[in-house]
């Protein structure tokens, strides 16, 4: 999963902010990004970016117990094995 960085120029306001709300960092920056996201701006943002579907699995041949795809002959995966 993707973890963005904070700019550590950030970092010791988020400290002393969620010490004097006696929680945690995750839970102070979580909390903020809640409420940023429940925007009706930012709900309108989000919903306006297409998502990319998932790529689908490769079909597979039951009867070759291979993947339709892989066309590649034998004699060319054993050079590339080789040559590693």
């Amino acid at each position: 999963m993707y973890s963005p960085r904070i700019r550590e120029e950030h970092i010791p306001a988020l400290y002393r902010l969620a010490k004097s709300r006696n929680i945690s960092m995750t839970v102070l920056v979580d909390e903020a990004l809640s409420a940023l996201l429940a925007r009706p701006e930012a709900k309108a943002a989000i919903a306006a970016v297409a998502i990319p579907p998932k790529p689908t699995a490769v079909p597979y041949n039951t009867a070759t117990h291979k993947r339709q795809e892989d066309k590649t002959p034998k004699s060319s995966i054993r050079q590339r094995q080789q040559q590693h």
